[in-house]
């Protein structure tokens, strides 16, 4: 069995797509990936595992990166950031 990992992901080439990064699950989940599995990993992030039996999964996270929904989630995090400061005047 093949395992690649990094910070975010990590891949089991063949058979099974793991990520704990939501916004990746997400666009994986849009672009038609069977989803197997979510569990709670550590504390408060989560598991996603999919089915990727034809090995798509890793050029989806790439496709990923570079589009606008990456961009977008980018802009999401940053005003939940901004939502969680303490010191926002109301």
């Amino acid at each position: 069995m093949d395992v690649t990992t990094n910070e975010e992901t990590a891949i089991e080439k063949g058979a099974t797509f793991i990520t704990n990064d939501i916004a990746m699950a997400a666009y994986l989940f849009y672009r038609k990936l069977s989803l197997k599995s979510a569990m709670r990993d550590q504390g408060t992030k989560f598991k996603f595992c999919f089915d990727d039996p034809d090995n798509e999964a890793e050029q989806m996270t790439i496709d990923f990166i570079n589009s606008e929904s990456r961009e977008f989630d980018s802009s999401m995090r940053s005003l939940k950031s901004l939502c969680h400061t303490k010191n926002m005047n109301p």
